[in-house]
């Protein structure tokens, strides 16, 4: 997975974000956190097994994940 695809994903997921050592989004439902999802600034592109640790965060199935 690209990041740029990953930013958009928390676009979409309307995600408060905020960037510390890592990209860090949050789901916001009045007033509260209710799911966090991050990233890493690394190089490159996002690794297969961490995509699927971003999917399990926003609680995705693949199909749904990929579109």
């Amino acid at each position: 997975m690209k990041k740029k695809e990953c930013e958009k994903l928390f676009k979409k997921l309307d995600l408060e974000a905020r960037a510390t050592g890592h990209n860090y989004g949050w789901l916001v439902v009045n007033g509260k956190k209710i799911l966090r999802v991050h990233y890493s600034h690394g190089r490159g592109d996002i690794a297969g097994k961490v995509t699927d640790k971003i999917r399990g965060q926003v609680k995705l199935s693949q199909k749904d994940f990929k579109e």
